[in-house]
């Protein structure tokens, strides 16, 4: 991944992930779990893990993204 997507060092990020998921709601929101591990910058497990991903309209970004299956949002920063 992109140093960008690494909050920490702001280097590459080394993984090796599954995502196991669905389709909820139709075909505009999809969720599930995340396995496997982080290698680098730090090794992490990353049993647990969840993902969500929501089909937005140009522009239109939610103003709290969503976590997992059960829609809840993320902290603000």
């Amino acid at each position: 991944m992109s140093g960008e997507a690494n909050p920490i060092t702001g280097g590459e990020i080394e993984a090796q992930v599954t995502l196991d998921g669905r389709f909820c709601g139709g075909s505009d929101f999809q969720c599930g779990t995340v396995s496997g591990n982080v290698t680098r910058p730090i090794p992490l497990d990353l049993a647990g893990s969840t993902f969500a991903m929501e089909r937005v309209q140009s522009g239109a970004l939610p103003a709290q993204p969503l976590l997992n299956c059960a829609r809840d949002q993320a902290a603000p920063l």
